[in-house]
């Protein structure tokens, strides 16, 4: 059973790698093809089979959107700095990905499947803000928000938290091996509906990510990478669970 699932792990990451190829050029030398994202939905326009939430490595940064914006048949409802815990900075409350799921329930009903990707914002309130928990009480806050969830009807997905620079300030400070402890705790607590990303987007030679894929800061991914990602969503949700959310660019 083992070597069999082995082979499987070997054939999906084959897979993944040939659906990348085309956002990421071998070889540090070379640049990444950039490829441009689709244009937005029309506004308004509520497609409740999928939803994609979470933080900004969902929602985009910095006028740069994220893997969503290749998968325009989920329906986008990530932000920038949503965590799992509860957090204050400045004195004030932060949002948290229950609460900005719940917001668009309360406006759209509630959707057949979803993906999150959730957990780096709380990195970054760990090396920034100070706002600093056990494992644990991370961990209780997915499961929390799994059980809900799951609870209402919704098939989960869980996407891996996706690597980081080396010299980001998550990476500096040690966040990394939070975010991979988080990974491992994702991976069993949703077991076959965990996707997992991190070979997709790790560069060769390390488990940091893949310089083309990262802006500047070191955490939020560029075009090729929100394209690397959404390739890598897609293959495994095809691969795994015969679930359809294909990848889509401007071109076509």
């Amino acid at each position: 059973m083992a070597q069999h699932r082995g082979s499987a792990a070997r054939r999906r990451a084959a897979m993944v790698a040939a659906t990348v190829a085309v956002a990421v050029v071998a070889g540090c030398t070379q640049s990444p093809k950039v490829v441009p994202a689709p244009p937005p939905p029309a506004s308004g326009s509520v497609r409740l089979g999928w939803w994609a939430a979470g933080d900004s490595l969902f929602g985009g940064h910095a006028g740069v959107p994220a893997a969503p914006a290749y998968l325009p048949a989920a329906q986008l409802i990530a932000r920038s700095g949503n965590t799992l815990v509860p957090v204050h900075l400045f004195g004030e409350p932060q949002p948290t990905v229950r609460q900005q799921i719940e917001r668009a329930i309360s406006r759209f009903g509630v959707p057949e499947r979803l993906v999150v990707h959730a957990g780096v914002a709380d990195l970054v309130a760990r090396a920034v803000w100070g706002t600093t928990f056990p494992l644990e009480r991370y961990v209780a806050g997915i499961a929390e928000l799994d059980e809900w969830l799951v609870g209402l009807g919704v098939e989960v997905f869980w996407a891996s938290l996706v690597p980081m620079a080396s010299w980001s300030t998550l990476g500096s400070t040690g966040q990394d091996s939070v975010r991979q402890q988080l990974n491992a705790a994702l991976r069993e607590l949703a077991g076959e509906r965990f996707i997992d990303c991190e070979s997709a987007m790790t560069g060769s030679g390390g488990h940091w990510i893949a310089p083309e894929l990262v802006q500047a800061d070191g955490v939020h991914v560029t075009l090729a990478g929100a394209f690397a990602h959404a390739s890598c969503i897609s293959a495994e949700l095809s691969w795994l669970h015969g679930r359809d959310l294909p990848v889509v660019t401007a071109e076509g």
